[in-house]
């Protein structure tokens, strides 16, 4: 069979010819169309991972707080990827002075203990956070708070100015354990690691606390050590869960609602809007590549098969000999196929090499200005064992195409008995 296949690959050099231009286009179409569609992937990716989408789990109770302890059975979700625990109170600042800016309520009676407070935010890492995620806040001078800070402090620019604060500073706290502010822990010392400014929306109720100037943002752990809590004993006014990917955290969310829990006492909310915001050019590529792989697959196996309906009609001939010889109908259309697969390896070739020219042409088709940043993500995918990768699964896909138009093509002569087909080549 094989030397059968390639005696007629050099006979029939013109056939052959035009046969190798078709495969060469498709092959190279399709693995332009592949490459961009994994580099989408890896885009896509990035931007979710930037995004921070989770889904977060808060008390139905405003600013109350629970343990972490009565949602262990979190850890059993398998998708869950990492789980953070966030701390919202307030806490009095007993190693310096609030930022005493205008407020649109005045207070006088309060005891002089509360004159003093900020409102303390304890996060794992700083970055994750709603406010620096905004842009409502960010770093001016420093660091961010990171996985494994312990006793560390962020503070406002203008706060810091107030005091005479500068990095590494000590800055004292007394957090309050419940809201009537009856009862503050024992004040701890936390080192400022970073500095930072912005402003957001305000709620005024007379306490200094409500300034986005008197806002604190500690790490965590030390927070939970200046309540006087130990590993076991730590609360949280919300969870955020962070899942591997985007397509799971409906998946996710659901089976958080299936655990043993009281949810009641729970709000679930996914947090994907900036991902979906982000990732909207990102989406609408995707859609547009799936449309064109799936053209050049119908296209290709309809031109294929019309011009092999032609080819295997001129050899009805060669057709009946090789069934008069004992050559079974699969043995024969084996054949075909073998002589189409001989003619696309050297295909692979030109299409690696072609492959970068198609794939600027289809960017450039697809990617806005807008989306400018989109486009370097694509590109920065570069040549590696991917490329191949994609290449392999383009030749599967061109495999394919080649059965199935061999297949629909020799249905009209194959499907005829033998004696009638020798009847009238004789």
């Amino acid at each position: 069979m094989t030397k059968n296949a390639l005696a007629y690959i050099s006979r029939k050099r013109n056939r052959s010819l035009i046969a190798f231009i078709l495969i060469a286009l498709v092959l190279s179409s399709l693995y332009s169309c592949f490459y961009v569609a994994k580099s989408i992937g890896a885009v896509e990716k990035s931007i979710y991972k930037l995004s921070n989408s989770s889904i977060s789990i808060a008390s139905k109770n405003a600013k109350g707080t629970f343990h972490i302890k009565d949602l262990s059975s979190l850890d059993s979700i398998s998708n869950i990827e990492e789980i953070t625990a966030e701390y919202a109170g307030t806490a009095k600042l007993t190693s310096g002075s609030v930022f005493d800016g205008a407020q649109k309520i005045q207070r006088d009676d309060l005891p002089q203990e509360l004159n003093n407070l900020v409102s303390i935010h304890a996060v794992t890492e700083s970055r994750r956070n709603l406010l620096f995620r905004s842009g409502a806040f960010f770093v001016e001078d420093g660091r961010a708070l990171k996985e494994g800070d312990k006793y560390k402090i962020l503070v406002h620019k203008e706060l810091a100015k107030k005091n005479s604060w500068k990095l590494h500073d000590k800055v004292s706290l007394s957090i309050f354990k419940d809201e009537a502010y009856s009862d503050a822990s024992q004040a701890k010392t936390f080192e400022i690691v970073g500095i930072f400014s912005g402003k957001t929306t305000e709620q005024y109720t007379g306490l200094s606390s409500d300034l986005s100037e008197n806002m604190v943002f500690t790490d965590y752990y030390g927070s939970q050590r200046a309540l006087g809590l130990s590993k076991d004993d730590e609360i949280a006014t919300s969870l955020r869960l962070y899942v591997k990917d985007a397509q799971q955290l409906d998946k996710v969310k659901e089976d958080i609602k299936a655990l043993d829990i009281d949810w009641s006492k729970y709000e679930i909310i996914k947090d994907s809007k900036a991902f979906e915001q982000a990732s909207g050019a990102v989406l609408s590529m995707k859609h547009i590549i799936r449309l064109i792989s799936a053209l050049i697959v119908i296209g290709a196996i309809v031109v294929l098969t019309l011009i092999l309906i032609l080819w295997i009609r001129e050899r009805t001939y060669e057709i009946g000999i090789l069934l008069s010889i004992g050559f079974s109908k699969s043995r024969i259309m084996s054949q075909f196929i073998l002589e189409l697969v001989f003619i696309s390896l050297p295909a692979l070739i030109v299409a690696l090499l072609s492959g970068s020219i198609l794939i600027s042409q289809l960017l450039g088709a697809i990617v806005t200005d807008e989306s400018a940043f989109v486009q370097g993500g694509l590109y920065q995918q570069g040549f590696g064992l991917d490329n191949i990768t994609s290449l392999l699964q383009c030749y599967a896909v061109l495999i394919g195409i080649i059965v199935i138009s061999v297949v629909a093509a020799s249905a009209t002569i194959l499907v005829k008995k033998p004696k009638d087909i020798l009847s009238k080549v004789s």
